[in-house]
């Protein structure tokens, strides 16, 4: 899975991430004895990451967080495959900003500042979240380019 997850680099041109995904699945499949997957089962295999279960505990924090924030998730995915993660996994999302919203990938300034202006607020009043700690850098300097 963590070959997988590092296999695709994401262009400077936006695609979807599914299509991303697939390119990367066929390339590392013969190095893991999975060469004779067929069109069929790649897709579907593919499409188990619109399935992930959620953190045991992440539901009941999102909820509480939600009753006096927005929760409005920046991810390299596209909208479909995010808002059927939330769906399967019961994620109480207010708004979800897929890399298709802006046609650039995070750690690309105008997904965090494009997602900060839908939502109408300003930069230095919106509160990142993030287990990657490129995100976290990219965000900080964004909001010091941006004033």
């Amino acid at each position: 899975m963590d070959a997988w997850r590092g296999a695709h680099l994401f262009a400077d041109e936006w695609a979807n991430l599914d299509v991303l995904q697939r390119e990367s699945v066929e390339h590392l499949a013969p190095q893991f004895g999975a060469g004779s997957l067929d069109g069929a089962a790649l897709d579907e295999f593919v499409r188990m990451w619109h399935e992930l279960p959620a953190w045991p505990d992440s539901v009941a924090g999102l909820q509480r967080l939600r009753a006096r924030y927005v929760i409005a998730p920046i991810a390299n995915g596209h909208v479909a495959l995010l808002v059927r993660m939330a769906k399967m996994a019961g994620l109480p999302w207010d708004m979800v900003f897929g890399a298709d919203v802006f046609r650039h990938y995070k750690p690309d300034p105008e997904t965090y500042l494009g997602a900060v202006d839908l939502l109408g607020c300003e930069p230095e009043k919106v509160m990142l979240v993030a287990s990657h700690p490129l995100d976290l850098d990219a965000a900080a300097i964004t909001t010091v380019v941006d004033k």
